[in-house]
């Protein structure tokens, strides 16, 4: 669980011709954020960069979605979700873990 969201189901998927581990993620209300994780070669997601807690993050919005990105050692993280403070969120704590 992060921040009220539950994962919900998990898949193996192709994102730019890259297998990715696709994680997705659910609240009461039916919301849904999705977590992708997989091997980084280069980082070409994201059109703007932040730093939370001294972590790079990419940040796009593609529609009504917020999709986030970084680099946590060999892996790349994307997170898409509606709102900005669960992509962010979401993406932190999956960094904290691939890290632990």
């Amino acid at each position: 669980t992060v921040d009220g969201y539950q994962l919900v189901r998990a898949r193996v998927c192709m994102l730019n011709g890259e297998t990715f581990l696709h994680l997705v993620y659910e609240n009461d209300a039916g919301r849904e954020a999705s977590l992708f994780v997989g091997r980084n070669k280069e980082n070409v997601f994201g059109d703007r960069a932040v730093t939370l807690d001294g972590k790079t993050i990419q940040m796009v919005h593609v529609s009504d979605l917020n999709v986030v990105s970084t680099q946590a050692g060999n892996n790349l993280v994307i997170v898409a979700a509606q709102e900005e403070r669960i992509a962010n969120t979401l993406l932190l704590s999956a960094v904290s873990r691939l890290s632990a």
